[in-house]
């Protein structure tokens, strides 16, 4: 067998039942990191048993855990292994993703596992980049319209959550106030967001609002469109803004997907 074969990529997502936003966002970025690593055969895992066990028993669709794709590249005979997650933030999926790897490591002669997005100050001006150019420039073309970021957010990890902070700290420092984030689950929350963008942008009353996450799955649908009274929709609206809903997952964008690669390049050997 040549040495190419010897040598795979897995790509390790958390997974999502909404099968259009999946082909645009995990599977874009998927073709992506297949194209930026050709020597290497490619592989595909999710973290989420609910999900898999879900998707299989809906759609009939079955995909690997990340314990059955390790499993199956062992047996293709992969020796040198790339995994690069495409987990926004180092918090628990990401956490359990590597102690599952440094279980496993024995597997393989070889193990480079890649950071998650948002890992370093750098990693989140980059991110504010892609959304000043990608999805603000594109969507907002007038003073008095912000654009709300709704990330997941880790209710018990506040290290974690830190990346937002650094992010908004980015948006705000390029001048970009009327730009905000919250998250569902952790700290900013969405009155954080929006004390923050009283205080910098008096006079705007018009919101768009789209995920800062990877997928437009869930959170998206329900958490921030949904009709019920607690939606972020609907929390803006009661507020006095006219609000608009991009359901568009951050996969979807090409920037985006490029910070992805670079941290494949620059992934660094399990220890």
């Amino acid at each position: 067998m040549s040495d190419v074969n010897n040598k795979g990529i897995l790509v390790v997502s958390f997974g999502t039942l909404h099968q259009e936003t999946c082909a645009k966002t995990i599977g874009a970025i998927e073709d992506d990191l297949a194209k930026a690593f050709p020597e290497r055969r490619f592989y595909s895992a999710w973290t989420s048993e609910f999900i898999i066990k879900k998707l299989k028993e809906k759609h009939g669709i079955h995909r690997d855990s990340v314990s059955e794709a390790l499993m199956r590249m062992k047996e293709d005979g992969i020796t040198d292994l790339l995994v690069q997650p495409t987990h926004l933030l180092d918090g628990f999926e990401n956490k359990k993703l590597e102690d599952l790897l440094q279980e496993n490591a024995g597997l393989f002669e070889t193990v480079r596992f890649g950071r998650p997005v948002l890992d370093s100050q750098e990693d989140a001006q980059r991110l504010a980049e892609v959304i000043a150019g990608e999805i603000y420039s594109n969507n907002i073309s007038d003073s008095k319209t912000a654009l709300v970021l709704m990330g997941h957010g880790s209710a018990n990890d506040p290290q974690a959550n830190a990346v937002y902070m650094r992010l908004q700290e980015c948006l705000t420092a390029m001048g970009l106030g009327e730009i905000v984030v919250g998250t569902v689950e952790g700290s900013p929350s969405l009155d954080d967001a929006l004390a923050l963008l009283d205080k910098n942008c008096a006079g705007i009353n018009k919101a768009v609002i789209t995920p800062l996450m990877i997928v437009a799955g869930n959170h998206a649908v329900k958490d921030m469109d949904g009709d019920q009274d607690d939606s972020w929709k609907n929390i803006l609206r009661s507020k006095g803004f006219e609000v608009t809903t991009l359901i568009k997952g951050l996969g979807e964008y090409a920037g985006f997907r490029n910070m992805l690669i670079v941290h494949a390049v620059s992934a660094e050997e399990l220890k």
